[in-house]
């Protein structure tokens, strides 16, 4: 069963508890000793280069081919962190505007129990969803064959977020993302954004 264009945990009450076989990656700033600048002055440093608030890096390796893209509020793109509920922080970084980022390729994170800048543990989002209390995320990739996320198998699987009460640095790493699905596929993504919060 495809996932639908709407808010994932509606997505996945109805997609039911299967889990595919894909790879997924998103990781940044490997190999720096200080992957983003904590006070986050004008520029995010995230990964090498400095990221202006508002954009995104993104990389997608998919059977030895790779896609690069770079997004920026300022050039179409959406990049989108704010409030997604009482316990569910949501963070958005999409090649399009349009739409608030559907239906073109983007990248979703649900953070749960957000209460500041910290690292989180993937919870899966198949079967746990979020803890009542302990802070987790969930990460999904979209593009035009469909929606990919991880899950308990999904190792290792971290998400960084620093900065301040107006805006975030944004470094994620996670392996084994799987669709609803099954699917012999793997996908591997990286990603760095800087984010204006909402």
């Amino acid at each position: 069963m495809e996932l639908r264009n709407e808010p994932h945990r509606a997505q996945i009450a109805r997609r039911g508890r299967s889990a595919g076989a894909w790879l997924f990656l998103i990781t940044a700033g490997l190999g720096c000793s200080d992957p983003m600048n904590r006070e986050l002055p004008g520029d995010a440093r995230v990964g090498d280069a400095a990221l202006p608030p508002g954009s995104a890096r993104v990389s997608v390796l998919q059977a030895g081919s790779q896609r690069d893209f770079e997004w920026d509020n300022s050039n179409g793109g959406y990049i989108s962190c704010g409030s997604d509920g009482d316990r569910s922080y949501f963070i958005r970084f999409s090649a399009s505007s349009a739409y608030r980022g559907e239906g073109v390729d983007h990248v979703d994170l649900d953070v749960c129990n957000f209460t500041g800048p910290g690292s989180f543990p993937p919870h899966d989002p198949f079967v746990t969803g979020c803890d009542p209390v302990q802070p987790s995320f969930d990460v999904f990739w979209h593009d035009n064959s469909g929606a990919f996320a991880n899950n308990a198998s999904s190792a290792p699987c971290t998400l960084e977020i620093t900065g301040d009460a107006t805006q975030l640095a944004i470094a994620l790493s996670c392996d084994d993302l799987v669709r609803p699905i099954a699917s012999p596929d793997r996908v591997s993504v990286r990603a760095e954004a800087h984010c204006l919060r909402q």
